[in-house]
């Protein structure tokens, strides 16, 4: 009977794993990386010096929105990471055939994209738990802005109800806060200026979402495959049964 040599997929992959009898990367496999790292790239966490307020309030919904995407995005990183583990399983058992190294490299293919994915889900998620923390902390410096502009007008009406009988010092501290309702509504001025980059923040927060939906819709197809991976698999292993039966 043939030795058969044991590889260990996790501490010695083949050199063929990823490349075709040629030597080259498999397209699949190359477009995929292309694809991945190129919408990843711009979902990474931007420096946080902003001086950024937020127009908008801030609902309840929209944090259990954000929650429930970055859980969701977990669990098809927790699904990845079990079908991974099961791809390695099966090369273990195939490896001990020649007859199959073409299933073989085909599997470790699969089980590289499969850690890719992986990966990128993990990016993902980073990159949601940063601008909702962002977005959090601009909502907060909103309300303060917010609540000092309403406390610094409603101080201003009081004043000019008494101008007519209060004296020099009254019209002073009124000189006072209408520069600093002016500083404020500069401050609002450009808070205004800055809705159009916190829109375009959550357009992307969007875009996210529907790259989200595409990777879910990827994910199905990759398990349709292993389940005709696994037939195809089950038939190597009849095949090879036969053929240690006939050389016995």
């Amino acid at each position: 009977a043939e030795s058969i040599e044991r590889v260990d997929p996790i501490t010695e992959p083949s050199p063929k794993s990823l490349a075709n009898e040629d030597g080259f990367l498999l397209p699949e496999f190359n477009e995929l990386v292309s694809q991945e790292f190129s919408s990843s790239a711009i979902s990474l966490p931007k420096s946080r010096n902003y001086k950024v307020v937020f127009p908008v309030k801030r609902t309840e919904k929209n944090d259990i929105d954000v929650e429930m995407e970055i859980k969701g995005l977990r669990n098809q990183v927790y699904v990845l990471q079990e079908r991974e583990r099961n791809l390695e399983m099966q090369l273990l058992e195939y490896y001990e055939l020649k007859e199959q190294e073409s299933v073989v490299r085909e599997l470790e293919n699969r089980l590289k994209i499969s850690s890719m994915e992986s990966q990128l889900f993990e990016l993902k998620i980073q990159s949601l738990q940063a601008d909702n923390h962002r977005l959090q902390e601009q909502v907060a410096n909103y309300s303060r802005t917010t609540a000092e502009l309403e406390s610094a007008r409603t101080k201003i009406k009081l004043l000019k109800k008494r101008m007519k009988t209060e004296s020099e010092v009254a019209k002073m501290q009124l000189s006072q806060l209408q520069g600093r309702l002016s500083a404020l509504l500069v401050m609002e001025s450009e808070a205004c200026k800055e809705n159009e980059e916190i829109q375009e923040k959550l357009q992307r927060l969007r875009d996210l979402e529907n790259e989200a939906s595409e990777l879910r819709t990827s994910n199905e197809r990759l398990q349709r495959e292993n389940s005709e991976l696994a037939i195809k698999l089950d038939f190597a292993e009849t095949v090879a049964s036969t053929s240690n039966s006939v050389h016995e």
